[in-house]
């Protein structure tokens, strides 16, 4: 059946279907209207590009103040709605560029299309490492197994060293909080022992596994999330100590995060503003 006919004598399937697509339609428009972090990253004149993994706009315009110079804070309209998306749209040709990755997605273990089912479906046929001048592996060196992440000064550590080692080169410096699991004052942990970092169940999977079936509230992971945030901001600052006053600093986020909304939780691969509007701080 045809979408004009389903229009004309519509059943319960179809209506569901249209205004789910309508619906969402209305909700993204203001994305659209946002400068496209793309656009952003490629054309603007920046040194180090910080990017806070999931790090939603209103949250970091409510807390980065406490933490960070005020800059000049934009929002913007990022290209995917999860890391392995972001990667794909933002960089898809070769940047000389150092990536200094407590994300695994970003990571130069990976030579090859990968061939494992899951991961397939999320990478494609795309090779991080053939697409910047190096990449540094921090969640391979600084991975803590009891929180199953990467903790935020680890990142911090290692970007310290390859700022004062590439003192001319471009450098992205990606943290994984907010994202979670949420290792900040106030703790939610997903699955650690038998996680793995490239291999295994996602960390945060138990959390949103959780949060569906009501055992973690909407305000608890608020506060979490908020924490989180907290944490790596204070990183932030720390490293923003260990840079050259001169250079050009951005801080943004590759994607946002669901906290609830719309009965949704985490990043999944629909265009909800929650996901797609993030923050741009030009330092």
């Amino acid at each position: 059946m045809n979408l004009m006919k389903q229009i004309h004598y519509p059943g319960k399937k179809t209506i569901s279907y249209l205004w789910s697509k309508l619906y969402w339609w209305a909700r993204t428009k203001s994305c659209e209207t946002l400068p496209s972090q793309r656009d952003l990253i490629h054309k603007s004149d920046w040194d180090y590009l910080i990017i806070l993994d999931a790090c939603r706009a209103d949250y970091f315009a409510m807390e980065y103040v406490n933490f960070l110079p005020s800059g000049e804070l934009l929002f913007a309209c990022s290209a995917g709605r999860d890391t392995f998306e972001f990667l794909k749209r933002v960089f898809p040709d070769y940047y000389d560029i150092i990536y200094v990755s407590g994300a695994t997605p970003v990571n130069s273990i990976i030579k090859k299309p990968i061939k494992d089912q899951f991961l397939k479906r999320y990478y494609g046929g795309y090779v991080p490492r053939k697409h910047f001048r190096r990449i540094i592996d921090v969640w391979m060196y600084g991975w803590d197994d009891s929180l199953g992440t990467v903790p935020p000064k680890e990142v911090t550590r290692i970007a310290v060293d390859i700022i004062k080692r590439y003192k001319e080169k471009k450098i992205i410096i990606h943290y994984f909080q907010p994202h979670a699991p949420y290792i900040g004052e106030y703790k939610l942990l997903g699955y650690t022992e038998t996680a793995g970092k490239l291999r295994g169940k996602p960390p945060d999977m138990k959390i949103w596994e959780n949060a569906r079936k009501g055992l973690i509230s909407v305000a608890e992971l608020k506060k979490a999330y908020i924490s989180n945030l907290r944490l790596v901001l204070k990183e932030v600052k720390r490293l923003l100590g260990f840079i050259d006053p001169t250079k050009k600093v951005v801080v943004t986020s590759d994607h946002g995060e669901l906290l609830g909304e719309d009965g949704r939780f985490a990043h999944q691969r629909i265009d909800h503003p929650k996901l797609r509007v993030i923050p741009w701080l030009i330092i």
